[in-house]
């Protein structure tokens, strides 16, 4: 069946919903917007072969991982599992930082994510990753914001400090965040 119904050679945003469903990779209309948006590079609303090649190798690995930790075989990760496939793929995040997804992605409070939720997730940390990584580049040329990458910050005894600014505004002033501080963080301003 084709997908490029308008036969323009690329898909939008309905013609993408189709292609995943084609696919077996079924999603709400709100989770194939988010998709849209971060695989658009070119931000035209729609998206080119090379962008949808992308996007399923992306989203076969999701699938793949999130049917790899589901040791239990429910259809859902429970939180110890997410951990688990959060840390396979480079993301060892602290407990307030899993609480922090827990609040956004699973708000019915079900004690899991199923791989709709999961998909969301690992497309808000894809996309925190990059945006992260983006200002730690450029904080060195800039001088706002410092962010740490490396896991051995150092931390008090009592889990962590505050960020801190010496002069609230100036230029010169730094932020010093963790990505684990960002993830926590996140969700309450999203």
């Amino acid at each position: 069946m084709q997908v490029d119904t308008d036969k323009n050679g690329a898909l939008d945003l309905v013609e993408l919903g189709k292609a995943l469903q084609q696919a077996g990779l079924n999603y709400t209309p709100d989770v194939v917007a988010k998709i849209m948006r971060t695989f658009d590079v070119y931000k035209t609303g729609s998206l080119r072969q090379f962008e949808f090649t992308c996007l399923y190798c992306f989203l076969t690995q999701i699938r793949n991982a999130f049917y790899q930790f589901d040791s239990d075989r429910s259809g859902t990760l429970d939180w110890a599992e997410l951990g688990r496939v959060l840390a396979a793929s480079g993301f060892q995040l602290n407990p307030p930082s899993i609480t922090a997804l827990a609040t956004r992605f699973d708000p019915a409070r079900k004690g899991g994510v199923n791989l709709e939720s999961y998909t969301d997730l690992a497309l808000f940390l894809a996309n925190l990753k990059n945006f992260f990584d983006f200002y730690a580049q450029q904080a060195g040329a800039a001088g706002g914001v410092k962010v740490k990458k490396d896991k051995k910050d150092k931390k008090d005894k009592k889990g962590g400090s505050p960020p801190t600014s010496t002069t609230p505004g100036a230029p010169s002033s730094t932020i010093n965040i963790s990505f684990d501080q960002l993830v926590t963080a996140v969700p309450y301003f999203a």
